[in-house]
């Protein structure tokens, strides 16, 4: 799902999410191998963000249980190359529609429970506002 980061959003119907990135950071010491992957994407809904004005709206574009299966295949794909995956949300709660983006990942997150993907609420922007960086 390539596309611009404010045009293209969510999950598509092959469990693909848009603006899919993988890192990878690979350290050597003595005779140890360290690696550590991170991935970040789109939240996996079928969602999109429209402008109104100078507002940005979300609207959620299928309902819970007509993603239920792709959002499965999701997790699936991604523990199947990743093992155990850390989720952290860095939504904004504060926002009614952002709000509303992590209440359905949560809610879907708790019908497809798995000991391999842990899921994380992060408030970035009120953790660093100021540029206070270091509370990361």
């Amino acid at each position: 799902m390539a596309g611009a980061r404010f045009i293209r959003r969510g999950i598509d119907d092959y469990s693909n999410v848009a603006n899919f990135v993988e890192t990878e950071i690979i350290a050597i010491s003595d005779n140890l191998l360290f690696s550590f992957v991170q991935i970040r994407g789109s939240i996996p809904l079928f969602w999109e963000q429209k402008q109104k004005g100078l507002v940005n709206k979300i609207y959620i574009k299928r309902s819970r249980e007509l993603t239920s299966h792709v959002f499965e295949g999701h997790l699936n794909d991604i523990t199947s190359d990743y093992n155990r995956v850390v989720m952290i949300n860095l939504v904004k709660k504060g926002l009614p529609d952002e709000a509303k983006l992590s209440e359905n990942l949560q809610i879907l997150l708790n019908s497809h429970p798995r000991k391999d993907v842990k899921h994380i609420w992060f408030d970035f922007h009120g953790e660093t506002h100021g540029e206070n960086f270091q509370k990361i």
